[in-house]
């Protein structure tokens, strides 16, 4: 099982980032992505308010892209891009 969950928060600053968890809720895997470089903490305090309504009992963890974004408004197409990437991964 594979959910790909795009956040948007309310900042400052107003930014996606990207929520996936993979696997069986024994063995699940969650990964965290932030395109900005430091990452925004008000969007990483969000993923694990989320992570919490999903039943996910952990904080969200460190980003761990090892790519950012240079301007300040690709974030949105910054995820679309992990996603297609993701699902290629996982197919």
């Amino acid at each position: 099982m594979h959910v790909h969950i795009v956040l948007h928060d309310e900042g400052p600053p107003r930014h996606y980032t990207l929520l996936e968890l993979h696997g069986a809720p024994e063995a699940r895997v969650v990964e965290y992505r932030d395109s900005l470089f430091p990452p925004s903490e008000t969007a990483r305090v969000s993923a694990t308010r989320v992570l919490h309504k999903l039943g996910v009992e952990r904080a969200c963890p460190e980003p761990c892209n090892e790519s950012f974004q240079q301007d300040g408004w690709t974030c949105g197409l910054w995820c679309a891009r992990w996603i297609e990437r993701s699902l290629r991964r996982f197919r």
